[in-house]
């Protein structure tokens, strides 16, 4: 809010945002927020997206235009980025899908400005055993994640970090994590649980 300028909007991390009435939506076709103003979810953010030099694991953080990899990570090296399927298997991938994670090799730790509508949240598919996945535009704590059919065995969601595993307390925009699912189903990840 920017109250001199009479500007009464809520920013992205407000607790207000999308917590109102399930009923009710916002113009911008979100659930409704508290309050009588509403965070306009088409009004592009940008992001700052720390990686490392060589392999990283990342997300798309907010909606673009162009999802390919070239333009959502400029300095990344061109044909590493990498999916896992349903059999473990990886997958060359030229393009980003919101909610899932990616394997992707940079040459040289640097920041990845990326710009884009924000997503406050976001339902994962999972399928049994281990998954990549990645959050939304604004840092989630892990035990905040919607699991409602207990599908994430307890501390199993890791981040990879300069050749480690470390397990992850919060989900950051832009990176990716491994999760290990007793089942396949979905989670929910949002801003305002």
């Amino acid at each position: 809010m920017d109250t001199g300028n009479f500007d009464f909007s809520y920013p992205m991390t407000s607790p207000c945002v999308d917590v109102g009435n399930p009923n009710i939506i916002d113009p911008d076709s979100s659930r409704s927020d508290i309050g009588s103003e509403y965070f306009d979810h088409q009004i592009p953010i940008t992001l700052e997206i720390p990686t490392q030099g060589n392999w990283n694991i990342v997300g798309l953080p907010v909606v673009v235009d162009n999802p390919f990899v070239e333009e959502v990570f400029p300095q990344s090296i061109e044909n590493t980025l990498f999916m896992i399927d349903n059999d473990g298997n990886y997958l060359a991938e030229d393009s980003l899908i919101v909610g899932r994670g990616y394997w992707l090799r940079f040459s040289e730790d640097g920041v990845e400005n990326i710009t884009g509508n924000p997503i406050t949240t976001n339902v994962v598919i999972l399928q049994s055993g281990w998954n990549l996945i990645s959050g939304i535009s604004a840092d989630v704590a892990v035990s905040s994640i919607i699991d409602e059919d207990s599908l994430i065995v307890q501390n199993t969601i890791f981040y990879y970090d300069d050749r480690h595993y470390l397990l992850a307390d919060t989900l950051k925009p832009g990176k990716g994590y491994w999760l290990r699912s007793i089942g396949d189903g979905t989670i929910e990840i949002r801003l305002n649980p």
